[in-house]
């Protein structure tokens, strides 16, 4: 029982962070929001991938698109397709592409995009 409550107690702070971290998005606070992110990863998010989505988008608000490329591929790696994370994750990705002038790499990425998640309407607006 003791286990039981310690992993939902465990569970409670990853979300309460995650949801922190929302927050400082909001408010522009992309420090703190990284912040906040990486305690929820550490802590044990159910849902990882998202966190990591939201701070490589914060990494990329501070212009380290190295930290930000690193959490979109780690959200890349470890999801399986027909995700919606991992779209979500490349379609990031290429905007950052994008940015940096590879445009013909951005074009095949939206194309990947497209095909793991077909409705998802960012890629093909883009592509």
């Amino acid at each position: 029982m003791s286990r039981l409550l310690n992993s939902w107690y465990k569970q409670k702070q990853a979300s309460r962070a995650y949801r922190r971290g929302l927050t400082y998005v909001c408010q522009m606070s992309h420090v703190q929001a990284i912040a906040a992110f990486s305690e929820a990863v550490e802590k044990g998010y159910q849902y990882a991938g998202k966190a990591l989505v939201k701070r490589g988008v914060s990494h990329s608000h501070l212009h380290d698109l190295s930290r930000a490329i690193a959490d979109f591929d780690g959200v890349i790696e470890t999801s399986q397709a027909g995700d919606t994370i991992l779209a979500d994750a490349q379609f990031h990705r290429v905007l950052l592409r994008q940015q940096a002038g590879n445009e013909a790499g951005a074009v095949a990425e939206w194309s990947e995009a497209i095909a793991h998640w077909p409705t998802y309407p960012e890629p093909h607006y883009h592509r």
